[in-house]
């Protein structure tokens, strides 16, 4: 039981490494380009509210642009959230190897 159990943390070990690189690269890639996608969020939003208010656009049209903007808003709260997961996959592979 016990050769087993270190023949299959030795296969774990490398999988972990690769998680722990995958999510600091996601991490990093996520925190630069959110700046980018809060700014195109915030342009979104205010390009349907100020087409709407000038009365270029009709309501479903600027609830368009808004629903534009607000996936841009929201995407790097996802890459956040998948950030996480890969972080927790990496840290109870970790805890597998060390025990």
């Amino acid at each position: 039981m016990f050769l087993l159990r270190l023949i299959l943390k030795m296969i774990v070990f490398p999988v972990m490494l690769v998680l722990m690189l995958v999510g600091w690269i996601l991490a990093f890639l996520i925190g630069f380009s959110s700046i980018v996608f809060y700014v195109l969020a915030g342009l979104f939003l205010l390009a349907a509210t100020a087409t709407y208010l000038m009365g270029l656009t009709v309501g479903p049209e600027a609830l368009k642009m808004a629903a534009a903007g607000f996936v841009c808003f929201i995407t790097p709260h996802v890459g956040d959230g998948l950030v996480g997961l890969i972080s927790i996959a990496s840290g109870r592979l970790m805890q597998f190897i060390m025990s």
